[in-house]
């Protein structure tokens, strides 16, 4: 195969022996992996704020309670732009092959920019989800709960 271009990556399997992985099945790991990330970090931020209002939105009170309003709307854009992230990632390319399959012909929206919209946005929703419980915290220490 004259001009072919054979590609495979090195694995350790789990009783220590060593295998060659094709390119195309690591190049799908790799998809998987870089996507399932982001939804892991999109469960423990949901996962955070609702326990928020479970500990700090008293039960006869909920929708009418500024702090449920403020993580309700975290968790809504949070899960919004994770899933836009998560399409971007998967179809950046004419052919989702290309992802794992560089040699293919077809076209790529260059990623390096939705890498930054991505990590700048997610560091905005951590500091409003940490910012958000601060006057409830302030309140308990100071005993004006």
């Amino acid at each position: 195969m004259t001009g072919a271009i054979s590609r495979s990556f090195i694995s350790e399997t789990s009783d220590g022996s060593v295998s060659k992985l094709p390119a195309e099945s690591s190049g799908e790991a790799a998809v998987s992996a870089e996507s399932s990330g982001g939804n892991v970090l999109l469960l423990v931020k949901t996962a955070i704020l609702l326990e928020w209002v479970r500990i700090f939105v008293p039960r006869n009170v909920t929708r009418s309670d500024t702090f449920w309003w403020l993580a309700h709307v975290a968790m809504a854009l949070s899960i919004t732009s994770n899933l836009a992230f998560l399409f971007v990632t998967i179809f950046h390319c004419s052919l989702v092959q290309m992802f794992w399959k560089p040699w293919l012909d077809g076209q790529c929206v260059p990623y390096y920019p939705v890498d930054v919209v991505s990590g700048s946005f997610n560091l905005l929703m951590d500091l409003v989800i940490l910012i958000i419980p601060q006057r409830r915290i302030l309140a308990i220490a100071y005993g004006e709960a």
